[in-house]
């Protein structure tokens, strides 16, 4: 059984903007302090023609915590909502 943590981080992609930067920025503070955290992130693990809802699913489906980026623009969004219900089904704990 793998037992490493594994870490959704969920947020509005918007092509290196504030809100890339800050999950960039996130994501460098978790791997210095505790490197044995799997991150994914959907911009940088699913390539292009990949189906985009059923890899975030399964993605969120096999992680332990769902790290929201919250922004306005995300918080707005379907993508957000979809998100947030499906990590919820699943138990997956949400900060």
């Amino acid at each position: 059984m793998n037992t490493e943590p594994k870490v959704f981080v969920g947020h509005k992609i918007d092509r290196n903007g504030p809100n890339d930067q800050c999950a960039d920025y996130v994501e460098k503070l978790i791997q210095e302090k505790r490197p044995n955290i799997s991150i994914i992130d959907a911009r940088k693990h699913i390539l292009p023609g990949d189906q985009l809802t059923n890899n975030i699913y399964r993605d969120i489906n096999t992680s332990n915590v769902y790290l929201c980026i919250l922004s306005k623009e995300f918080a707005s969004s379907e993508w957000f909502l979809k998100e947030i219900a499906w990590a919820r089904s699943r138990h997956v704990c949400i900060i």
